[in-house]
């Protein structure tokens, strides 16, 4: 009834030209057609000389980092409802991790780990006045030196560069609308205004602006998407996507302070803010359809590029009696996606071993062929994404802003969780409680406890041994624009 989209033409046209040319495969033309509609992108940066060497036959390195985006709402999860085509189309010939974990449940310290390789307590980064440590070498600083081209696009407050993570970025792109750190923005307006800020479009506009400055590569390109992000504002047709005939008053705008979202609320309200989320995620993986397109159609080089798509949290709706996240390290929060798609270097597969954030930094490096990074304690999980075993893999977990200061390590389908003050560890057993609803106690978890209380012990030392890192503070003026927009109390 309905011809195909302008977007849809031009993404055509692109794939056809590119095939033309013999600079796509068959099958990486396939895919990008998949991935469908079209996009752009781009950004502002601090970029500084570095050495650079050839390395013309690396692949190519597309990061994607999707703010509060937990895995249980994903197709290629196990989700019911079809949020996510475009990373389930991925993930059909990519290495997917079921059991990654982040290293927070909060955007600032995760992007750190994912950012350096180390866990909360080695890099220190655990709230708004802490920015990462001047000695602590970043993912974007070793591809540089490696010579590749490196690019950042982000759109949230904690990824901004005065935390750090702008370093080794030859452009470091800011792609929200509010203004934080410049002298015109209006303190009494960041909170709400970063909440309610719409940022896909601008990723994709400022990308699309520098796709052919990235040259023939090797590059390494990162994007924050920060639009699942509360408030869930999705625009038409996604907001009526997942519940078309909701007729009550509850919208997703201001999440966070909204008192009518508690427990005990009418279930239908409860419902839609759910289906308000999803919408998110379906319009976000929309974007990430046209990120990829718009990158790697132009570049023509799918199958010698690794994309990986993965989130640094997720947001709670009342499973434990709380929302949104920075409270809690239950999996709604802790488990994220993860999945690495490289045609020319991985075959596709299933891991179930427990993996976490810190490990991303030593696999991007180790599958690039490049020297790894000399302050990281993660480890690489190449040879888990090509088929190997390490049924033992414990992975760590903190939130360290008071007054939840808790830590929790996940090994399998084990996990504790010891708060420091008071209350007593909870143990799970996710294999028979994945909603974590039905904690075992500790006199009779035995050799359980044990050994999970073991490993908790030595990732908590082995985090805090090893490099003395400080990490630095950020400016008054900055710390309290960051308090005005309410992420430091």
């Amino acid at each position: 009834m309905y011809g195909p989209s302008l977007a849809t033409v031009a993404a055509v046209r692109v794939v056809t030209a590119a095939l033309f040319k013999r600079r796509l495969s068959a099958r990486a033309a396939v895919l990008l057609l998949a991935l469908g509609v079209a996009s752009a992108a781009g950004c502002v940066g601090d970029p500084g000389p570095t050495p650079r060497r050839a390395y013309d036959d690396k692949p190519n390195v597309l990061l994607v980092s999707i703010d509060s985006l937990r895995a249980d709402h994903l197709g290629f999860m196990g989700y019911e409802r079809a949020t996510s085509p475009v990373m389930d189309r991925l993930a059909r010939s990519a290495v997917v991790f079921d059991n990654a974990h982040s290293s927070s449940s909060w955007t600032l310290p995760a992007h750190a780990a994912l950012m350096t390789g180390l866990p909360d307590s080695a890099h220190g980064v655990s709230r708004g006045g802490r920015a990462l440590p001047a000695d602590a070498e970043t993912l974007a600083e070793a591809f540089r030196v490696a010579g590749y081209r490196t690019m950042g696009f982000y759109s949230g407050p904690f990824l901004h560069p005065v935390y750090g993570f702008g370093r080794g970025f030859d452009e470091y792109v800011d792609c929200s609308s509010y203004g934080l750190g410049s002298a015109d923005a209006d303190p009494k307006r960041l909170h709400s205004a970063s909440h309610r800020d719409v940022t896909g479009p601008i990723v994709k506009r400022e990308l699309e602006a520098r796709v052919a400055s990235l040259g023939r590569g090797p590059w390494f390109v990162f994007v924050h998407l920060w639009d699942v992000h509360y408030d869930y504002i999705p625009p038409a047709p996604y907001d009526t996507m997942f519940d078309p005939d909701y007729t009550g008053s509850m919208t997703g705008v201001n999440f966070k302070r909204n008192r009518d979202f508690k427990p005990g609320m009418d279930e239908a309200d409860r419902r839609h803010v759910l289906a308000l989320y999803d919408g998110e995620i379906a319009w976000t993986d929309d974007t990430l359809g046209s990120i990829v397109r718009a990158l790697l159609a132009e570049q023509g080089d799918l199958d010698n590029s690794i994309v990986v798509v993965t989130s640094d949290h997720g947001d709670e709706f009342l499973e434990h009696g709380g929302k949104g996240h920075r409270r809690t390290l239950y999996e709604e929060v802790l488990k994220i996606p993860l999945l690495l798609h490289w045609p020319a270097g991985l075959k596709s597969r299933r891991v179930s071993e427990a993996v976490g954030l810190v490990d991303l930094a030593p696999t991007l490096l180790d599958l690039a062929g490049l020297p790894p990074m000399a302050s990281v304690l993660g480890s690489s999980l190449a040879g888990l994404a090509r088929g190997g075993v390490q049924a033992d893999r414990a992975v760590l977990a903190e939130l360290n802003v008071a007054p939840h200061l808790l830590s929790a390590v996940v090994q399998g389908q084990s996990k504790l969780i010891t708060r420091r003050h008071g209350r007593r560890p909870e143990y799970f057993d996710l294999r028979s409680d994945p909603g974590e609803q039905r904690p075992l106690p500790a006199d009779t978890g035995g050799a359980l406890s044990g050994r999970l209380r073991g490993l908790l012990d030595e990732a908590e030392q082995r985090a805090l041994e090893p490099l003395l890192l400080s990490p630095s503070d950020v400016s008054p003026a900055m710390e309290e624009q960051l308090r005005q927009l309410g992420y430091i109390d």
